[in-house]
């Protein structure tokens, strides 16, 4: 998973949150019809961001690669 990926996952999960904030205090129903609307098309936009981020595949060359070296085990002899 990438840093990008990671932002639009909680860029998500806040969006979660405040629609159903929004729904706890939209009483009526109109209130619960826009919501349940907002929560559709905010699962719509996830599942197709995700679907679009397990097609393209993350560079695995780069910086990324290069922060985290792999231990290198030495011989005691």
């Amino acid at each position: 998973m990438t840093t990008f990926e990671l932002f639009f996952d909680l860029v998500y999960v806040f969006t979660l949150t405040q629609v159903t904030i929004y729904m706890a205090h939209a009483h009526s129903g109109m209130g619960v019809v826009e919501s349940l609307l907002l929560l559709a098309l905010a699962w719509f936009s996830w599942s197709a961001y995700a679907w679009l981020g397990n097609q393209a595949a993350a560079p695995t060359t780069g910086p990324r690669s290069t922060r985290c070296p792999p231990a290198v085990e030495r011989s005691s002899g």
